[in-house]
């Protein structure tokens, strides 16, 4: 190698002093995460640094409150379709009938109707989930036994709606303290039940209600 220009100390290659003096070094891993984990959660450190640099203290804490607030307004407007739900079905304020087990969502009140999309939705889910565990562990001709299994699981996804509903998807479309409120003044009109309150009034006045609004409760 001498004889080809080399001298010790420096790099192989046509450019002698570009290349590297010291030989590859092996870091052990610790963990079982794969190879460009660790990268990509350095990128998304590095990533929500730099968000939190462009935006100051207050409007980070100011974000995070207001995140806090549509989750809890999103809840008690669950809560409430709920109650209306039990209202409407039992009128004694229990749940009722499920209606949803009906599959006829369109015939819902608009107010509770996503209770009963909710619940079509989960019922699909767990049918496609029972779909697939039947295919996985049998490959074998249906039987009888195979179909009376699948009508009483109700493996027919066909009887759940699948149609759209252009009510519905303007009523979500709305932001959590509109559809909450509509819930609200729907329960004091129809059933003299204040939802802030949690108790349904012998009389229209609802005497003793503080009021219509949360904060009208202290």
């Amino acid at each position: 190698m001498a004889k080809m220009g080399f001298t010790p100390g420096s790099a192989l290659g046509a450019k002698g002093n570009e290349g590297r003096l010291t030989p590859l070094e092996v870091n052990a891993r610790e963990g079982k995460a794969g190879v460009g984990l660790e990268g990509e959660r350095k990128r998304k450190r590095e990533g929500e640094k730099v968000k939190r640099v462009k935006e100051s203290e207050g409007e980070w804490r100011e974000r995070v409150a207001g995140q806090r607030e549509e989750k809890r307004v999103e809840g008690a407007w669950w809560g409430g379709m709920k109650v209306l739900e039990g209202l409407a079905e039992g009128d004694d304020g229990d749940e009722g009938g499920k209606a949803a087990q009906t599959a006829k969502a369109r015939k819902l009140h608009l107010l509770y109707r996503p209770l009963a999309k909710s619940r079509i939705d989960a019922e699909r889910e767990r049918r496609a989930r029972y779909d697939l565990h039947q295919s996985l562990s049998r490959n074998v001709e249906q039987t009888e036994e195979d179909a009376d299994d699948k009508s009483a699981f109700g493996d027919e996804v066909e009887d759940l709606e699948d149609e759209e509903d252009a009510e519905l998807e303007e009523y979500e479309a709305l932001p959590f303290t509109e559809r909450l409120g509509k819930v609200v003044k729907h329960l004091r009109s129809e059933y003299r039940y204040c939802f802030w309150c949690k108790h349904r009034y012998e009389d229209e006045e609802m005497e003793g209600c503080p009021g219509l609004n949360e904060d009208e409760h202290g």
